[in-house]
Parts: structure tokens; sequence; C-alpha cells
């Protein structure tokens, strides 16, 4: 089977400081609130809805594991509920660099 797969927006997400809810098992847990944003497309535009966040699980190997939960709304006022899943990999010093709020270069980490 096949995929086509098409760009359909650039999303550009606010969010908040990093709640830390400490050591679990597996790695570290916090919550990322996500405050608002934009994203546009070809077809489609309009903004980030307030009431989401990304869920993260901070492995000791340095992989995060995300899933983040937000609304975003069109600018014709239709609703989408998103759920975004993945893991973001890259050399210990961006990962460390990352989870301390720092700048990092474009392209210097991934998410798959």
């Amino acid at each position: 089977m096949t995929m086509n797969l098409s760009h359909l927006f650039t999303a550009k997400i606010e969010v908040d400081s990093p709640i830390e809810i400490g050591e679990y098992g597996k790695g570290k847990r916090r919550v990322i609130p996500i405050t608002g944003g934009s994203f546009e497309g070809p077809e489609i535009k309009g903004t980030i809805l307030q009431e989401g966040a990304d869920y993260q699980l901070i492995q000791s190997d340095g992989v995060t594991e995300v899933v983040a939960h937000y609304t975003i709304e069109t600018d014709d006022g239709v609703p989408i509920y998103i759920v975004n899943e993945g893991f973001r990999h890259g050399p210990k010093d961006i990962i460390d660099k990352l989870i301390r709020g720092e700048a990092v270069p474009d392209g210097s980490y991934y998410c798959e």
C-alpha cells in the first residue's frame, strides 16, 4: 500500500513553562501547556487554541516520547482536535539544551 502525503499546514505553537512531574520508572515526566499560536497552509489557516498540552516522557537515554493534544480553529470557525505522537532524538548536548528551554540550531535534532 502506497501513501500519498502532502503539506497541509505549518503551525507556530506558543507554549508556557514546563510543569515538571518528576521521575517515573522509565524516565522523567513533564507537561508543557500550549497557550496559543497560528497555522497556515495552501488551503487552510487559523489559530491554535489554548486548551492543549505537550505530554513528555524523557527517557534516560535522552529520547523523548511526546504526545500532544490540542485544538486548532480555522479562520471560518471550524474546530479541529489534533493528537500528535512521536519521539524526539538528537545529540545529548542538544537535547539537554532543549530540556532547559534554550535555543538550538535548526536541524540539530529530529522527530519521528
